[in-house]
């Protein structure tokens, strides 16, 4: 008996001497103490925290793309000065106050206010601050971006709506648009996606904004840039040039762009984009923007053959492939064919070819072309830009690349089968010693200069 009631007090003081659980980590708390980083009791309509705090307590729901971190604020005068140096080279349509942002936005916080004292209050307080010399700057088009896309979820000014089941609802429906939208085949629309779904807010388009944007993209945005100013007054019967350009063939550039070193770099771009701006008809930028909107492959020959024989100019006929490589690769075999058979046919490189260039030394095996192409590259003339002389060292180390690789798989196949590689294995060395050439040259020339 004695013994049975020591053990049971040792029990009871053991228990009575262990730490209680502690609560594990929560994502749940109102956004206050979330950027505290204070435990948050979740009490509704106000946590306990903010009540003793006076902080505004939400759990409204925020899109991480509509917060309002996408401004930088400029704390320290370094910062500002960098900044200042390098605003000299800018437009000031590229720049706008804080005030002119909030006037625009019509963003006063992060959360609705709970009350019409609160939003009082908070407009007192951001009045005060106003005048001080922090101040940050956002692009256009990132404040066009997110100015539509508060009012396309959320709602307009007076109806705005932060719920969860609202956002759900909201999202979903859009989303359902994009999809329907981009299913639906209309030969007199030219743009599809979200753009033409999470609608402008007419409310805020004010004169500052009134310039047309590029598109979004790669190295491509400077290029866009000067197109859109140039091409900002058509004639009245080249209206549809400019959506077919910016709504079609930029965007078909900018998706492919990754594939092909040629097309990734900005100089080129750059010369690509004011060729087609300077030299192309209105009846050929259709012809391309027909080639986009027929993505069958079947229809891929035959617009390739129309091509050929309607324009006789060589640069007009690279584009046009280009766009049609683009679009169908190398997964057409007459397609493939009529490739081959037109660049065999090419005694002179233009430098509008150097993209299919570049595409048909990554997606080609044939020995005919890459002897053709390695001619033409060293034959090229170098008057068309000044950037052409480097990508044309670049396509001649990557050809004869192509060539080495081409006769080790020759020697290896003849090795396998138990022929003669004599022949072989002296046009390997040939071109092995063509590869460190031409690696040398691009080393000496172009790489020091980095």
């Amino acid at each position: 008996m004695v013994n049975s009631k020591r053990q049971q007090r040792s029990k009871k003081v053991a228990s009575s001497s262990k730490v209680p659980p502690t609560k594990g980590r929560t994502f749940t708390g109102c956004w206050a103490c979330r950027f505290k980083k204070r435990r948050c009791d979740e009490n509704r309509p106000i946590c306990s925290l903010c009540a003793k705090h006076g902080d505004n307590c939400s759990y409204d729901i925020r899109l991480m793309w509509l917060e309002e971190n996408i401004y930088k604020v400029r704390k320290h005068s370094l910062i500002s000065s960098l900044q200042a140096r390098k605003s000299k080279s800018k437009p000031l349509c590229q720049k706008i106050s804080k005030s002119r942002f909030k006037q625009m936005t019509h963003f006063r916080q992060l959360s609705p206010p709970t009350s019409d004292c609160e939003d009082s209050v908070h407009e007192a307080s951001k009045e005060t601050t106003l005048p001080n010399d922090n101040t940050f700057t956002i692009s256009v088009r990132r404040l066009k971006i997110y100015n539509n896309a508060v009012a396309s979820v959320f709602g307009s000014m007076t109806n705005r709506d932060y719920t969860q089941k609202r956002i759900d609802k909201k999202l979903d429906e859009l989303l359902n648009m994009v999809e329907n939208d981009i299913s639906v085949v209309n030969l007199n629309c030219s743009k599809h996606g979200p753009y033409s779904v999470f609608r402008a807010n007419p409310a805020a388009v004010t004169s500052a904004l009134t310039d047309q944007l590029p598109s979004p993209g790669h190295s491509m945005s400077s290029a866009e840039e000067t197109t859109t100013a140039a091409l900002s007054s058509p004639p009245e019967d080249s209206t549809s040039l400019i959506d077919i350009i910016q709504g079609k063939i930029f965007g078909i550039l900018w998706f492919n762009c990754y594939g092909n070193m040629i097309l990734n770099r900005q100089e080129y771009t750059t010369w690509f984009i004011n060729k087609m701006r300077n030299s192309l008809t209105t009846e050929f930028i259709r012809f391309l923007g027909k080639i986009i909107d027929d993505p069958d492959i079947n229809m891929a020959s035959c617009l390739f053959k129309e091509c050929i024989a309607r324009w006789s100019c060589v640069d007009w006929q690279s584009i046009a492939i280009t766009m049609l490589v683009i679009i169908h690769g190398y997964t057409c075999p007459n397609l493939t064919k009529l490739l081959r058979v037109w660049f065999l046919q090419q005694k002179l490189l233009r430098f509008s070819m150097y993209p299919l260039v570049n595409f048909i030394i990554n997606n080609t095996q044939d020995l005919d072309v890459l002897y053709h192409c390695n001619g033409l590259l060293g034959n090229a003339d170098l008057f068309e830009d000044p950037y052409q002389d480097e990508l044309t060292s670049e396509l001649h180390v990557l050809v004869t690349e192509r060539l080495v690789n081409s006769w080790k798989d020759t020697i290896l196949q003849q090795l396998c089968s138990c022929q003669d590689t004599t022949l072989s294995c002296s046009q390997l060395r040939y071109w092995q010693l063509q590869l460190k050439c031409n690696q040398q040259f691009y080393k000496d020339v172009y790489a020091m200069q980095d």
